[in-house]
């Protein structure tokens, strides 16, 4: 078990940093198979500043059933390309679609506002 001081980012980011939220270019989440409930609490920033995002597909072993497919919705929802990410090459890594969401167990996806 470990304790985690959670804080409500997209306020406190407004508060203290607005003169810098025009130039958010990009969020990385990597919460261990919680990173949908993050990108939720951050909705508004997504929205607004159409950052770039690098996200996890947490493990298939480990994932609530459906948990994948919530998540692809929720980024092509907000009109994101979802690609796995495969290094440096930002773009182009294989496109993820319902289709091939389960072909590997657990892998960082880039998402590409659009």
């Amino acid at each position: 078990t470990v304790k985690v001081k959670g804080r409500r980012l997209t306020e406190y980011l407004r508060e203290h940093h607005a003169d810098l939220l025009p130039r958010l270019r990009l969020i990385k989440v990597d919460a261990e198979g919680f990173d949908l409930a993050v990108l939720e609490t951050l909705e508004a920033l997504i929205t607004e500043y159409r950052p770039y995002l690098r996200v996890e597909m947490f493990s298939l072993k480990r994932s609530l059933p459906g948990y994948r497919e919530r998540l692809l919705d929720f980024l092509t929802q907000h009109r994101y390309e979802v690609r796995k990410y495969e290094g440096a090459a930002l773009g182009k890594g294989t496109l993820i679609t319902r289709e091939n969401l389960a072909e590997w167990n657990a892998y960082d996806v880039v998402c590409l506002p659009h």
